[in-house]
């Protein structure tokens, strides 16, 4: 119920670019099997320039500039292939570079279009994942969304234990302190994705498969 789209603050802070990602997902599931990706970014392009143009209005989130962030990654998804040309280095670097630039030169749509850039470059890294350091950056990965739940919550008993400890610690122990904090909250979320979240993935995978198996005609 917190996914859905709320008009104001959701229950649960964190939940509201949640509620953007369900319209996105119901906007994929009703466009993309009759008129395929290309007809689902246009769609997005269409709906984020109607947000820019009538201030995002309350459309239950589908009329809205937040369109053009998802936008950003159709489009990175569309030009796959000849993106894959250009390399890592280029993008990245373009991409940071330009969103620095728009933090004091802002413009219509300027962090999808940066982060689109980046994104490029992102895709195209090649590194060897499966070994250490960067393996720990595939777990991260993994966890991602457990840890964009969770954050919220382990910071925020983070918070209220440092203010109970704060009388007898020294202040040399705050930076020490919120990078322990960070490392519980990965730590947290990937025993959660790995208890919770998998499991519920292969359910889901197993209902969908019985599920198409069963509508399928003799």
């Amino acid at each position: 119920m917190t996914l859905l789209p709320q008009h104001g603050a959701p229950a649960y802070d964190v939940s509201w670019t949640l509620e953007r990602e369900m319209v996105f997902y119901a906007l994929a599931a009703a466009i993309v099997p009759f008129g395929g990706v290309r007809a689902l970014a246009l769609t997005l392009a269409g709906l984020a320039v109607l947000g820019w143009q009538l201030g995002n209005p309350w459309s239950f989130h589908l009329v809205s500039t937040t369109q053009a962030d998802f936008l950003a990654g159709v489009l990175v998804f569309l030009g796959s292939g000849v993106f894959r040309n250009i390399g890592s280095a280029v993008p990245i670097a373009t991409g940071l570079v330009l969103l620095t630039y728009t933090r004091s030169h802002d413009f219509p749509f300027a962090t999808p279009i940066c982060m689109a850039i980046a994104l490029v470059g992102m895709v195209n890294l090649r590194l060897p994942w499966h070994r250490q350091p960067f393996r720990l950056l595939v777990l991260a990965g993994d966890a991602s969304y457990s840890i964009y739940l969770l954050h919220y919550i382990v910071f925020l008993i983070a918070a209220m234990a440092s203010v109970r400890l704060g009388f007898t610690l020294p202040t040399w122990v705050c930076e020490p302190f919120r990078f322990a904090a960070i490392a519980a909250c990965c730590l947290i979320s990937y025993l959660t994705w790995r208890v919770i979240e998998r499991p519920m993935i292969r359910l889901g995978d197993q209902l969908s498969r019985t599920r198409s198996v069963k509508v399928q005609p003799a």
